[in-house]
């Protein structure tokens, strides 16, 4: 059995590089891939220059491909990488660098409405509490 050279290589990113140029693939820049992963942009061009180099080519474009097509193949599956970046299934319910606008459904409106009533009503409750600990402190 003959191994993929290009296979190999890729097998030797880290998954915060596989993070990275799968972002680059999605037509990302830095700040956002950044804004994303919650690392910095330092970061983010650190992990691919490394890339770059393990690849052995001279654009982000062209890793981002390589990483794209190998991942689409079952040699490059066993690696025992984690296949993709943790993306919520529920959007945030602000603009983020990636979404500019807010596309949400009712059901996930919905959802972030109770969601923040909760942690409203939880906030307001330990605020309270916290208030009547020092009344008490100061009575006695």
């Amino acid at each position: 059995m003959t191994t993929d050279p290009i296979a190999e290589r890729v097998a030797r990113l880290t998954p915060g590089q596989l993070d990275c140029l799968r972002l680059v693939d999605q037509h990302l820049s830095s700040k956002e891939i950044a804004t994303e992963l919650g690392i910095s942009p330092h970061t983010v061009d650190q992990r691919i220059r490394q890339s770059l180099h393990i690849l052995g080519v001279e654009r982000r474009a062209q890793a981002a491909r390589i990483v794209a097509q190998c991942w689409g193949r079952d040699q490059c599956l066993n690696t025992g990488q984690r296949p993709a970046s943790f993306r919520p299934s529920v959007p945030l319910p602000f603009a983020t660098g990636s979404r500019r606008r807010n596309e949400l459904g009712v059901g996930q409106r919905l959802f972030w409405i109770v969601t923040i009533a909760i942690g409203a009503a939880f906030s307001a409750g330990i605020y309270l509490a916290g208030l009547e600990s020092l009344a008490r402190l100061l009575k006695s």
